[in-house]
């Protein structure tokens, strides 16, 4: 969400490949996962939040509808709401986390969603278009498939993403049919229905999601997630450094943040744990590795790389079986050619050479210790 320009080139792509398919639709919205997740828990609607406080007496949080109290409370705020200094906190946030929230980059990604009467594009899922202006109307995705409607999906991220929020909604729709009538001739329908999303005008959003600018890098991830105080928990997309910028990634995180406050207050941690640690690597959630441990089988990478060889475009392959371009060059490099056997073989092989490599330095280190205390005897 990013302009190129802007980002880091060190540090563009440091989160982790989660596994499995990365892309899914909720054909009927995100309440199928909203209404799921907060079934018999007490939401409070139309409560906007101003102010947190902070200590021993445990979190005060001081809303449009009154004030709430609790022993804990975890912030699942939109760092673009943070970068805005919506809502004061006291104490004041650390100086770490204040300097993490300026310098984490809040991006753009706006959708427009055209409804049409029929269907008149290719038989694809995606359509790429060069423009004039670099990144305008770049990308289109037919939605018809999942919808079952004739329905096309058009993005645009970054400056001109957030430029197009100025125009109006029939600009929108004009500057998009301009498109898709260079694309497919002037007498392509108009559409019968559009949805636009304005991500910055979004008062409880503020931007789409964060990237990492000039100046940033992967450990502000680690710096937004750790908590203050010992009283208040974060969670977002935002801090979570492995899987930033998705769904899966602000779920993990929400599942690190109340596993942390269980264990704090059974007794499963030491009380300052939580204080004033926040340029410490340690708030990791073991969770969070878990989705991407679903690794494929052997007779499964297999598989696929016979697909592969049997002349199977690496872009279906990837689409197919979800999977990124990288993982299928990584399992050509070491498996192509090879049978299932032969895979566990080699795994085995690399395992045992790990094995023997932390072994070797483990001795050295006995052999440096033993070094140590014999010159001391000395």
């Amino acid at each position: 969400g990013g302009a190129a320009e802007s980002l880091s080139n060190w540090w563009y792509d440091q989160d982790s490949w989660l596994g499995g398919r990365q892309d899914s639709y909720m054909v009927d919205g995100y309440s199928e996962l909203v209404d799921t997740l907060a079934d018999d828990l007490d939401i409070r609607l139309n409560t906007i939040v101003s102010a947190v406080a902070y200590g021993n007496f445990g979190v005060r949080v001081t809303t449009n509808q009154g004030t709430e109290q609790a022993a804990y409370a975890v912030m699942t705020v939109p760092l673009g709401v943070l970068k805005a200094n919506r809502i004061s906190f006291s104490p004041a946030l650390s100086r770490a986390k204040r300097t993490a929230v300026s310098q984490v980059g809040v991006g753009t990604l706006n959708k427009l969603y055209l409804g049409f009467g029929e269907r008149f594009w290719d038989e694809t899922e995606a359509m790429g278009y060069q423009s004039e202006n670099r990144g305008e109307w770049s990308l289109w995705m037919d939605l018809e498939q999942i919808l079952g409607e004739p329905v096309l999906l058009g993005f645009n991220a970054a400056t001109f993403g957030k430029e197009l929020e100025s125009y109006s909604d029939q600009e929108t729709l004009n500057a998009a049919m301009d498109v898709l009538r260079t694309i497919y001739g002037r007498s392509i329908p108009d559409p019968q229905a559009a949805l636009i999303t304005r991500w910055n005008q979004d008062e409880f959003a503020l931007g789409s999601y964060s990237h990492i600018p000039l100046g940033a890098s992967g450990r502000d991830y680690r710096v937004l997630s750790a908590p203050s105080g010992g009283r208040v928990f974060w969670a977002g997309e935002a801090t979570n450094k492995k899987y930033p910028q998705t769904v899966a990634g602000a779920y993990l995180s929400g599942q690190r943040a109340a596993q942390q406050i269980i264990a704090l207050a059974c007794g499963l941690l030491p009380e300052n744990w939580s204080r004033d640690n926040e340029s410490s690597p340690g708030h990791e959630c073991p969770k969070e590795d878990e989705m991407r441990k679903s690794r494929f089988s052997d007779e499964q990478i297999v598989g696929i790389l016979k697909e592969h060889a049997a002349g199977e475009s690496m872009g279906v392959l990837c689409r197919r079986h979800g999977i990124s371009q990288q993982t299928l060059y990584r399992w050509k490099q070491k498996y192509d050619g090879l049978e299932g056997q032969d895979v566990r073989r080699l795994k085995a092989l690399e395992e045992e050479n790990a094995r023997l490599k932390r072994l070797v330095a483990e001795q050295a280190l006995d052999n440096q210790a033993l070094k140590e205390l014999l010159r001391k005897n000395w």
